[in-house]
């Protein structure tokens, strides 16, 4: 049985009283379905550098209430923008075009910014997608909502759509200009 809705989804299951001498017992089993807001990489071969996007505890399984900070680095002068798509599949625009040197590392959120970017539920998929460009890139047209938390953006789009507006956004620039990033972590609900 397959569903797309996220979190617990009850099943229950009836023993055959064959197996339990007469007796018919209802249980109940917890089953985790992920909602499928899964994103596909965002590519491009005829980029003209390299670019990484890590996270800086090393692993990519999270756990509800750490605490995340991400690497990311350009081979060429570059501005980065940063997007996340929740594990509740929603998309956050996290930081745009920051300026960066060709080799310089930058975390997000930095030292110094006041900002944490704490796990929260629902356990899940999570994807960060870096977008390096050679010159600004503000893609976003006039009428799209976006809801500011701080400095973080709530775009009002799906994940999927966030993807397709990226891809297409970036096809009409020169490919030798911009390159992508992107990484997937898997929210834990539970540390062990």
């Amino acid at each position: 049985m397959k569903s797309t809705q996220h979190g617990a989804l009850g099943l229950w299951l009836i023993a055959g009283s064959a197996l339990l001498g007469g007796c018919t017992q209802v249980v109940q089993e917890t089953v985790y379905v992920e909602k499928p807001c899964e994103i596909d990489k965002i590519g491009n071969r005829a980029a003209g550098y390299a670019v990484r996007l890590w996270p800086s505890t090393g692993s990519h399984d999270i756990y509800v209430g750490q605490y995340l900070q991400w690497m990311m680095q350009a081979q060429s002068d570059a501005y980065l923008s940063l997007y996340q798509v929740s594990s509740s599949c929603k998309a956050y625009e996290l930081m745009k075009n920051q300026r960066v040197s060709q080799g310089e590392t930058v975390t997000f959120p930095g030292g110094g910014s006041g900002m944490a970017l704490k796990v929260k539920p629902p356990a899940g998929k999570e994807t960060y997608i870096m977008v390096a460009t050679r010159a600004p890139f503000d893609w976003m047209a006039g009428t799209d909502s976006v809801s500011w938390q701080g400095s973080v953006g709530l775009l009002d789009m799906s994940g999927d759509q966030l993807e397709r507006r990226l891809s297409e956004a970036l096809s009409r620039l020169d490919p030798a200009t911009w390159n992508v990033a992107t990484q997937k972590i898997r929210i834990r609900q539970n540390q062990p």
